[in-house]
This record gives structure tokens, C-alpha cells and sequence, in this order.
């Protein structure tokens, strides 16, 4: 009967030590497999590239799609795309050096006035975008170097007709770093109610 007591006394002891083992090895395995799930988390979060200081301002630069892109730096090729885009080019345009920087100032084909002008930048035939969102009232191309071009913009004072501006001019130089184009100086502001504006 001592005997009996004995091995039923070991016998429970052995027991709750194997149960006790398993609640540990439970705990365990719940936390590896929450460390497992907020590791998981931690490389699914989204990663935004765009940096903080982004400007929201300057040219409008649109990527060229595969379809913008000319076949060829040519300025016939450069000419047709700004044309498909609802604009004339002028009729002076120049394309010194094709794999370098260049611009091509257009006249919407729908205007009846020289009010609406936009500058179409090409690079190596890539089409990089115009010089603002919003077309110009007046303004043309004044230097051009292999990475440099510089426009001038016609200012208008906010009681300025159209077709004659008294707020002087403003020039403006767009660079291509290599990458991207950027303007070094601050663009006129097209509101028309404003002096000095490029309308």
C-alpha cells in the first residue's frame, strides 16, 4: 500500500512537470510566431520613395513615354511630336546640336493671337516636357548651350492689352542636369489679374 502511495506520488509528479514543459514550449512557439508575423509586417510596409522635399513647382516634366519619343533626334521628328500635341512651332526654330538640349517654342495651333506659347524641351530626341503647365502670352529663346537653354518671358502689368506689355521682361534658364530638368531662376506667374505676369 506505501508502495502504491509512493508510485502514484512519483507518478503525478512526473506528470505535471511534462505539463508544465509543454505550457512553456506553448508560450514559446506563440511568441516565435508573433516575432514571425511582425517581421513579416515590417518588410511588407509600403516604402515611399518620393523624397520630402519635393518641389511643386517649375516645368511641367512628363517622362516620355515610348510614344513621345521620336524615332530619331532630328528636329522634323522633334516638330512632329509638338505638333501632335496641338501646337505650331515656330517657324525660326533651331537644332544646333541634336543629342544636346534643345527647345522648341510652339504656338497653340488653335490661337488667334500669339498668346499662347509653350516651350517643348527635347534631350538626345527624348521628349522632357514643356517650361510650365500653362502656356505664355509672349516669349522666345535668347541663349543655348549643350546643357543651358535661357527664355524670355514678356511681362504684362494686370491693365496690359494683350498685345502690348509695359512690365519689362524676365529671363529664365532651364538646366538639364544630366537626368532632369530643372529651372535655375523663378518662373513670372501666369495669373493675369497680377503685374509683371506672362499672362
Amino acid at each position: 500500500m506505501a508502495t502504491g502511495r509512493v508510485i502514484g506520488v512519483a507518478g503525478i509528479s512526473a506528470l505535471a512537470l511534462v505539463l508544465a514543459g509543454c505550457a512553456g514550449g506553448g508560450n514559446q512557439a506563440g511568441a516565435g510566431s508573433a516575432s514571425s508575423a511582425a517581421g513579416g509586417a515590417a518588410k511588407s510596409a509600403p516604402h515611399d520613395p518620393s523624397p520630402a522635399s519635393a518641389k511643386t513647382s517649375g516645368p511641367s516634366r512628363s517622362a516620355a513615354a515610348p510614344a513621345e519619343q521620336p524615332a530619331d533626334a532630328s528636329l522634323p521628328a522633334a516638330e512632329k511630336l509638338v505638333r501632335s500635341k496641338g501646337y505650331t512651332p515656330n517657324s525660326d526654330t533651331s537644332w544646333p546640336r541634336p543629342k544636346d538640349l534643345n527647345v522648341i517654342v510652339a504656338l497653340k495651333s488653335d490661337a488667334q493671337t500669339s498668346s499662347s506659347q509653350m516651350a517643348f524641351f527635347f534631350h538626345d530626341g527624348r521628349f522632357l516636357g514643356t517650361d510650365t503647365a500653362t502656356p505664355s502670352a509672349n516669349m522666345s529663346k535668347k541663349a543655348q548651350d549643350s546643357t543651358t537653354i535661357t527664355l524670355s518671358y514678356q511681362l504684362y502689368q494686370a491693365n496690359d492689352p494683350n498685345a502690348e506689355n509695359t512690365g519689362g521682361a524676365a529671363d529664365v534658364r532651364y538646366h538639364w542636369t544630366g537626368s532632369k530638368l530643372e529651372p535655375l531662376d523663378p518662373i513670372p506667374t501666369d495669373d493675369p489679374s497680377a503685374d509683371h505676369s506672362r499672362r
